[in-house]
């Protein structure tokens, strides 16, 4: 599967592809998802419960307590799930989002005033999966085993894709380990010239963890690969190629 992005799509597309998976009798199949080119966004829980048959820990998130944050805490809380109720809870099929409101105006509004550096660990963003640690593997899912190529580009929420395959053990990883970029929340704050009060630019300013599975911080610290592929100038041209001819290799060499 070339995997090229993690859009508002994403569940409706998975939802089809499990459709057809059924029907043509491919669950107990091998996959190889291409991540080398993709973008990020979000939603990465929900294809990973359908290719594959274990439970797993997903990623969790954190606060920077900071002079903005009541004022994100009241931003966020003022979004409204309303009209798009049934959408949410379809993404999170455990919660619709309504968790992330509670969470904001209760631990992170008590660390703000204990005067905390970090509010707590709380699984990420926006909440759309569980409060829960673990996840389990959706009643209809994939069977066979689970290799996924990373390339030079990869972050985000291909960060976030990675942390859980690789710290939960759920696939051979081949390539490159990602970028380590991928973060919590972010705060937009305008620069504006003091002479004309025109906007000059837009900063978008991380302001919390991104926690790994395995406890640690992802920022900077992305999961390692289990065979390390670096592009070169002689591969290039065909590293994803060369990416893929090494899981085949991989899947036919290690059985089950």
């Amino acid at each position: 599967m070339e995997w090229l992005d993690f859009n508002n799509d994403l569940p409706d597309e998975i939802d089809r592809f499990m459709e057809w998976a059924v029907a043509e009798n491919k669950l107990e199949y091998d996959l190889i998802l291409d991540m080398t080119d993709s973008s990020g966004g979000s939603n990465c829980v929900y294809p990973i419960r359908r290719f594959t048959d274990k439970s797993f820990k997903i990623t969790k998130g954190n606060l920077r307590i900071s002079d903005i944050t009541k004022d994100f805490i009241a931003l966020r809380s003022k979004i409204q799930i309303g009209k798009d109720r049934k959408y949410y809870a379809k993404k999170a099929e455990i919660d619709d989002g309504n968790a992330l409101k509670q969470w904001l105006n209760g631990q992170v509004m008590d660390s703000c005033n204990s005067g905390a550096e970090y509010s707590n660990n709380l699984v990420f963003k926006k909440l759309y999966h569980t409060t829960n640690d673990s996840i389990s593997p959706n009643d209809v899912h994939f069977k066979g085993r689970l290799v996924a190529l990373f390339g030079p580009s990869s972050g985000s929420q291909i960060d976030q894709l990675s942390s859980i395959l690789v710290d939960n053990k759920l696939a051979y990883c081949i390539g490159m380990s990602t970028g380590g970029f991928s973060n919590t929340w972010e705060w937009r704050e305008e620069i504006t010239n003091p002479n004309t009060g025109h906007v000059i630019c837009n900063f978008m300013w991380t302001i919390g963890h991104t926690i790994r599975p395995n406890g640690e911080i992802l920022e900077g610290n992305p999961p390692k690969v289990d065979d390390v592929i670096m592009p070169t100038k002689d591969n290039f041209l065909y590293y994803k190629n060369v990416l893929i001819s090494k899981s085949m290799a991989y899947l036919k060499n290690h059985k089950n």
